[in-house]
This record gives C-alpha cells, structure tokens and sequence, in this order.
C-alpha cells in the first residue's frame, strides 16, 4: 500500500511559530537576523518590520496586520500557532504617547510592547559590558559606536551576539522585576523576556525532537 502523503493541516501545525516584531530602526531588525542565525535552528520564524513614528500609530497598524493576516489564515482554512507573538520593540526616548501605547498593549491579547530606557543600544551594549549607571540616549549611541558595537545605524560586522546571555543577565541584575508593557528605571530593558522566551521554546523543540534513550 502506498504510504499517505502529509495533510496539509498536519504541516501547518509543524510550522515553526511566528513572531511578528515592529522596531523604530534598521540596528533592531539586523539584532534579530543574527539571533536567528546564532540560534540556529531558530525555534521561531521572524516577521520584522521597521516602522518608525508615533508609537500609537505603530500598535494601530500592527493590530491592523495581525488581524488581517487572521482573516487571511480563516480563509484558507487554516489556524495560527498558538506560539505566534508580536511585539513593538521601543526606545523611551521623548515619545509623547508612550504610556498611552503601553497601556493599549497590556490590554491587548496578542500585542507585547519590549521597552529599552533609554533605548535599544543599551541592550547591545550590555552584550559586552556591565553598564549600572544611568545613561542618555546620546550616551549609548556614542558608546556603542566607540566600541564598535554599532557603525552608525547599523551593527557591527563583529558584533558579540554569542554573548546574548550575557545581556540577559544583566538586564536582570539592572531591574529584575520589569515586565513587558512597562517602562522600566534607566538602564533597563525588557529584551531579556523576548529572548528567555525564545530560548524556552527552543528548549522545548529540542525536546520534542530527541530520540529515546
């Protein structure tokens, strides 16, 4: 007898889940393109847009992707990963309607805001250095430029991904108890729930795919 070929639905529920990310620059969505290439294979498949702007408008066109591509997945027949995720990755900067955008996120079901205070250098920088004092945005940039961190907008083509855990914990020595949706005390970033989680669920695909001993 002929083996069955696959359903289709059986390989929409082996399909990696998708994580839907909105960031203010170009340094953002490069981070996460090497992280998927460091954690290879990446227990997730990234959706990254750069969306700069008006952080209430950024939650107001990511909600407005999201349910379209639900719609899309109904028509098709088909469902989304229950391990599907978006979030708005965010400086705290001067953005006027921060906390309006963070209060619209913690209410939402589907959309997480990743804060970095003062912003997302801090996070890169902290994959190389222990950073406890309070910093400026102009702080971080200059710092991060000067020890090639970052080019410009850009990473460094030498930049220490591998030491991603190392930022982890240091983001938690800075602020332990910080949450998604919140703005946290400078320095602090929320970045090391996004990455702890991936890490579960690479922890979780590793597990399912052993062989019995």
């Amino acid at each position: 007898m002929a083996s069955r070929k696959p359903r289709k639905d059986a390989k929409r529920r082996a399909a990696k889940p998708v994580f839907t990310i909105y960031t203010e620059g170009t340094t953002e969505k490069e981070y996460f393109q090497l992280l998927a290439s460091e954690l290879r294979p990446c227990p997730v498949t990234f959706d990254i847009k750069v969306i700069g702007g008006d952080p209430s408008k950024v939650y107001s066109d990511l909600k407005t992707e999201l349910t379209q591509r639900l719609r899309q997945l109904k028509r098709e027949g088909a469902t989304a990963n229950q391990n599907d995720r978006a979030f708005i990755v965010i400086d705290v900067d001067e953005h006027h309607k921060l906390t309006e955008t963070l209060n619209k996120c913690q209410s939402s079901p589907i959309i997480d805001a990743v804060v970095s205070n003062p912003c997302f250098e801090l996070w890169l920088l902290w994959h190389k250095f222990d950073i406890t004092r309070f910093m400026t945005t102009s702080d971080c940039v200059k710092d991060a430029n000067s020890n090639k961190i970052t080019t410009k907008k850009h990473l460094s083509r030498n930049f220490p991904i591998s030491s991603y855990k190392d930022a982890i914990e240091r983001a938690l020595n800075s602020h332990h108890c910080l949450s998604y949706n919140h703005e946290g005390s400078n320095p602090s970033s929320s970045m090391h729930l996004l990455l702890n989680h991936i890490l579960e669920l690479k922890d979780a695909t590793q597990l399912s795919t052993a062989s019995p001993a």
